[in-house]
């Protein structure tokens, strides 16, 4: 099985600050290098909002910043296949108008779109919003090692 996801922030930062689906997160992560390999795609956005995330830990719950700062740079290692944010603007922008949610946001479903890919958040308000509507969004949650979300 050979799959691939868009993942989000919301996603990235579990890894690094134990969070509810932390473990999901490792999961997924995990199978970059796995047997049963994956592919995980992300906008240049990612890092920008990862290190803000990380920066608001370290600012409001005691986060060290060491250990933020080793934590972006081993995001950096990941294995993520970063996309340009600047080839997706324009369809970024048209879906956060269509579906009223934010360009940050917009950005990783334009690029899900693109790829025709599931696109796994840890933001269940945005699966709210956008669940019933785009048909490839999965919370993290719901994400399991053994399926491949295409075969559904």
């Amino acid at each position: 099985m050979n799959s691939v996801f868009v993942v989000d922030a919301s996603v990235a930062v579990k890894l690094f600050v134990p969070e509810s689906d932390s473990e999901k997160a490792y999961l997924l992560f995990g199978r970059l290098g796995d047997s049963q390999p994956i592919q995980l795609f992300a906008p240049h956005l990612l890092y920008v909002e990862c290190a803000n995330t990380l920066w608001k830990y370290c600012q409001f719950f005691g986060y060290e910043q060491n250990t933020a700062e080793q934590n972006l740079r081993d995001l950096r290692d990941l294995g993520l296949q970063i996309f340009p944010d600047e080839e997706l603007l324009v369809e970024a922008f048209q879906i956060a108008r269509q579906y009223d949610v934010s360009v940050y946001d917009a950005i990783y479903v334009g690029l899900a779109k693109l790829l025709k890919c599931s696109f796994v958040t840890g933001d269940k308000r945005l699966l709210r919003q956008l669940g019933k509507t785009i048909p490839y969004l999965l919370l993290l949650q719901d994400w399991e090692p053994d399926t491949d979300p295409e075969d559904s």
